[in-house]
């Protein structure tokens, strides 16, 4: 995909040429990809994911401040300002101008993965195919501190792999339908 400044051009390597936009972009921000997908956050700050090959495929996602967590709070202040509340009360502001994201597709059963975060993060979120909410991803809360922090990630299938401070990997397998699991050994 390459931007220009009235629009946008896609390669489609199935029909082996290149094709000009089928979505109107203004307004909206592109996140990430994963391969005809594309991750984008729409004017109100809602996340959607869409194929853009196709007009009418598009997959929304709960609203940001929709998490599953007894401990944390994310709550809209104003148009594209949050406050995310710690469990001690502490809290951190943040703008959808900082998000930032990562998407997984599967090509043959349409399931998939997006994790985001406020860039500097300090925690993430995720969800999935399926699911009416947002999930928190400690990032140094309640994790040991040999694999804390963040200083790159990937996600891959339902792996997502976070490179820590400590130059250690820590692995998190999202494929479960309540709550992620840690594959890291202490």
């Amino acid at each position: 995909m390459l931007f220009l400044d009235d629009g946008c051009v896609m390669y489609n390597p199935k029909e082996g040429k290149i094709e000009s936009s089928l979505i109107e972009f203004s307004g909206i921000w592109f996140l990430t990809n994963s391969d005809k997908w594309c991750l984008m956050l729409y004017p109100g700050c809602n996340l959607a994911i869409i194929d853009v090959f196709s007009q009418d495929r598009r997959i929304n996602f709960p609203p940001l401040e929709s998490l599953q967590s007894d401990t944390y709070t994310l709550k809209r202040v104003v148009d594209k300002e949050y406050c995310f509340e710690l469990p001690s009360g502490d809290y951190y502001n943040e703008n959808a101008d900082d998000l930032r994201g990562r998407l997984w597709v599967d090509k043959k059963t349409g399931e998939f993965v997006v994790v985001w975060f406020f860039n500097p993060y300090t925690y993430l979120f995720y969800c999935k195919k399926g699911d009416t909410h947002n999930t928190v991803i400690p990032l140094s809360d309640q994790v040991p501190k040999v694999v804390n922090g963040l200083t790159d990630l990937v996600l891959r299938g339902h792996r997502l792999y976070i490179a820590t401070k400590r130059r250690f990997a820590r692995v998190i397998d999202l494929s479960g339908h309540q709550r992620f699991r840690g594959c890291h050994r202490e």
